[in-house]
């Protein structure tokens, strides 16, 4: 069973995938799965997929036959993965060599952590940088649920956004996202949020 499940949901992302991808496998630490399930795709994303599992074994691949949006992928992913941590990571973004090494350095203190991270345009070009920082940490459910919904500022994204974060994968037990519905992130992490019985740690 691997530490961390690696939940990628894939949509027309034969532009950006093998990018994302290839950011996974160079990650400074080896013991995680990677779930790629494709939402019935209309360009190559599925012929994509199915190369990038030829080139490691930790790379598995599900095939939606009817587009369902983000959620019922992510779904899919949680219904198979076998990891102790669960992270999302989007088809068209990409992470840092050092991710997953510094996430799992919190999780002795905490069940979430949760990241930095950056903006950027089609191009590749900054745009800005949401950082994650202590003044962010909630040692209790009550004080992360008031961060997520009641202040307002440039941060509100690093809480409300499923990427950008490590989860205990026991978090997920009951909880899945709601197909259909926009902004589907800021609705689950409520209930995740409230689950939580250790510190909210940023990494």
């Amino acid at each position: 069973m691997e530490k961390v499940s690696i939940i990628v949901p894939v949509y027309n992302a034969v532009n950006t995938l093998s990018r994302c991808v290839n950011s996974i496998l160079e990650q400074s630490v080896s013991d995680f799965v990677i779930y790629l399930v494709d939402d019935c795709s209309s360009d190559n994303s599925w012929i994509l997929m199915k190369k990038l599992k030829d080139l490691d074994e930790r790379i598995k691949i599900y095939h939606l036959e009817k587009n369902s949006g983000p959620s019922e992928a992510r779904n899919i992913a949680l219904d198979n993965c076998e990891g102790e941590y669960i992270t999302f990571i989007d088809s068209d973004d990409y992470i840092a060599p050092n991710y997953l090494e510094y996430m799992l350095q919190k999780t002795n203190i905490s069940d979430i952590v949760i990241s930095s991270f950056v903006q950027i345009d089609v191009n590749g070009n900054y745009l800005r940088e949401y950082r994650a920082n202590n003044n962010y940490y909630a040692d209790n459910y009550i004080k992360a649920l008031d961060i997520a919904y009641g202040m307002k500022d440039d941060l509100d994204f690093v809480y409300n956004l499923c990427c950008n974060k490590l989860y205990k994968k026991e978090l997920f037990k009951t909880i899945r996202f709601p197909v259909g519905r926009l902004q589907e992130d800021a609705f689950v992490l409520a209930y995740i949020l409230y689950q939580t019985k250790k510190p909210i740690s940023c990494a």
